[in-house]
């Protein structure tokens, strides 16, 4: 065969492979679109039939007045506030809902930070947008809920593929206030972001790329020798997930972050590296930059009354995001958790038990290796006893608070400071639930509740260790009985604190009493009092007892509710404040 016939064959060969590649391609396209227009077809008839314009919302106005005897007010002696929620819907196809919040109470505001947003997420069908003030999350090593000023896109057609997408400005540029070295500022930050999810029957595909970048002409005066500078960042992750055999599950998600510290910097003959030689032009390095990698997988085996599974999780040191506001690195992490139900559901058990480490290039001076674990057993003796006992020596940054914070709290709207937390290395804690008397009875029902717990706790503000070794004892036992004709309920409580610190010991108990009554079905009024003394070091700090008062009334769309506090305080001095609260919502 000579070699002109010999090409016409070849050319022939691939004519054909070509063209059975392209037919294959439409008729998966075809199937795809076909199933589509089916759902479009419905939806025409749907849009025919549905009603045209739909509304619903709530709005709600709340009113404080607040005064104080014997000391001087520690808020504001009158507040107001109202929030309202809106949802149009047209066709039963649109939904717009909008939100909105109203105070008269002046906040200040810490750097960089600002509560005045507003936001709307339009829905159609499987489209939803997000406009203005939004956050989205595609993964917790990429965008993990950081907030945004920009648009944002979520797509879930009714096939296998879906799509969401955000632009927008992460934060915005800050002037600095003086000329120090540790004076704060912000460069405007804008971010993008984009992931592709496929599932298939169980199995589960993404493909993460998110980006952020500062802008460093976007402050005019900047210090001399700061620390801060404009930073750049791209992350790109896929995460994979595979059902085998129906009952079990493979989990593999791997993300790659290449961060530049100071974008200011000029290339000196630095190359992207690994995944991100494919991102050149998108982000280059230069001297400042660095890739970090974080890596989870985990093996599980779920059954009808059994389950097992197994995670292993690294983290870098210096891994960091721009898409997220706080971020574990340097992290080393090995657990297996089991669950396992015995007679019949009636007792339930509960482990799991792992190591962690930190210090992965062995740099620091310090390194912390842990073997952490929980139990949890659940006793459900017929239908009268729920017992719950469990035990775990975690380490986690946790708020302690105690309970009888809410009991004295006068101010039910009072938002509470969040910024100091404790790391409880150990919890134990009993939870016994009993029904009392003839569960039978269709008219009265009794209870008694029992809960211990023992914390062993180290706190810690800022990375600095600041009452180590500390102890935290809590008690109640609670007894409540209720009759549903009359629509009366009472119940009676005792709570008890005790802290063993480096500082000393304190110790808090006291009373509750509580009645409330239902009025036909719209009116409820309740009162308790409370009571409870403390000692620091075995000697009198201070005596407390509060009062209130609530009622509510709901007729319609229409409800209403006052309520009133009153707290007397015996410490150094005595002192009172007393809160009367009025509010209305109207729902439609």
């Amino acid at each position: 065969m000579n070699k002109g016939v010999h090409d016409i064959i070849s050319l022939r060969r691939n004519r054909d492979q070509r063209t059975r590649i392209f037919a294959r391609i439409l008729c998966f396209l075809f199937i795809q679109l076909s199933s589509f227009l089916v759902v479009c077809a419905q939806d025409v008839e749907q849009v025919i039939n549905a009603k045209k314009i739909g509304v619903s919302g709530s709005i709600s106005a709340n009113n404080v007045n607040y005064s104080a005897i014997g000391v001087k007010r520690n808020r504001d002696a009158h507040t107001f506030y109202a929030t309202g929620s809106l949802n149009l819907s047209l066709f039963e196809q649109w939904s717009i809902p909008l939100n909105f919040t109203y105070s008269n109470q002046d906040v200040e505001l810490s750097h960089g930070v600002s509560f005045n947003q507003i936001g709307i997420s339009p829905t159609y069908k499987w489209v939803k947008l997000h406009a203005g003030y939004s956050a989205m999350s595609f993964s917790p090593y990429s965008l993990s809920g950081h907030s945004f000023l920009g648009v944002g896109l979520e797509l879930t057609p009714p096939i296998k593929l879906s799509a969401s997408l955000m632009f927008g400005r992460l934060r915005k540029a800050e002037e600095p206030v003086g000329t120090e070295k540790e004076t704060l500022f912000s460069y405007k930050r804008m971010g993008y972001g984009l992931k592709l999810n496929y599932k298939d029957k169980g199995d589960d595909l993404s493909v993460i790329a998110f980006g952020a970048k500062d802008d460093e002409n976007s402050v005019k005066l900047i210090p001399d020798n700061t620390e801060i500078t404009p930073m750049e960042n791209l992350v790109l992750g896929v995460n994979v997930r595979k059902n085998l055999f129906s009952k079990i599950f493979v989990g593999v998600e791997y993300t790659n972050s290449m961060l530049t510290q100071d974008k200011r910097l000029e290339n000196r003959g630095e190359k992207n590296t690994g995944v991100f030689v494919l991102t050149n032009g998108i982000m280059n390095a230069n001297s400042s930059s660095s890739v970090y990698t974080a890596i989870k997988t985990d093996v599980s085996y779920q059954s009808q009354d059994f389950s097992v599974s197994m995670l292993y999780e690294r983290v870098d040191p210096e891994y960091q995001t721009l898409g997220a506001y706080y971020f574990t690195n340097d992290m080393e992490n090995i657990s297996v958790t089991t669950a396992k139900q015995f007679l019949k559901g009636h007792l339930n058990i509960s482990a799991n038990a792992g190591l962690q480490r930190n210090d992965l290039k062995n740099e620091k001076k310090s390194r912390m290796n842990n073997v952490v674990g929980a139990v949890n057993v659940g006793i459900q003796t017929g239908a009268k006893t729920n017992l719950n006992l469990s035990y775990s020596n975690y380490s986690s940054f946790t708020n302690i608070r105690s309970d009888f914070e809410d009991i004295n709290e006068v101010n039910q709207q009072q938002v509470y400071d969040t910024l100091d937390f404790t790391q409880v290395s150990q919890n134990m804690s009993l939870t016994l639930s009993q029904v009392l008397g003839d569960v039978k009875n269709a008219d009265a029902r009794q209870n008694l509740n029992v809960n211990l717990n023992v914390q062993m706790a180290s706190e810690k503000q800022e990375g600095q260790n600041k009452k180590p070794g500390n102890k935290f004892y809590s008690t109640g036992i609670t007894h409540s009985i209720s009759w549903k004709n009359s629509g009366v309920s009472l119940s009676s409580s005792i709570n008890g604190n005790y802290n063993d610190m480096e500082s000393g010991d304190a110790l808090t108990l006291g009373p509750t009493l509580s009645l409330s009554k239902r009025f036909k079905k719209n009116l409820r009024s309740s009162v308790s009092g409370s009571w409870n003394r403390s000692y620091q070091n075995g000697d009198f700090a201070n005596r407390i007892y509060v009062i209130r008062c609530n009622n509510s009334y709901a007729v319609k769309k229409h409800s209403f509710t006052l309520s009133m506090n009153y707290m007397n305080r015996h410490e150094e001095k005595k002192y009172a404040e007393f809160t009367l609260s009025m509010g209305y919502n109207y729902s439609f």
